[in-house]
């Protein structure tokens, strides 16, 4: 998932599920999908593990 929300709206929003930040900050939603497809290659949306 490609987000603009903080770490503690994240949190407020997904109870126990674990969050895993992956990457830099984006200003431009866009441009983080682009990132998620060249450096993680998967789709925003797609499954990624926390490591």
């Amino acid at each position: 998932m490609v987000e603009r929300a903080t770490m503690s709206q994240m949190q407020s929003g997904r109870g126990s599920s674990e969050i895993c930040i992956i990457g830099p900050s984006f200003d431009f939603q866009p441009d983080g999908v682009t990132w998620v497809r060249q450096n993680l290659r998967s789709d925003v949306g797609g499954s990624c593990r926390c490591r």
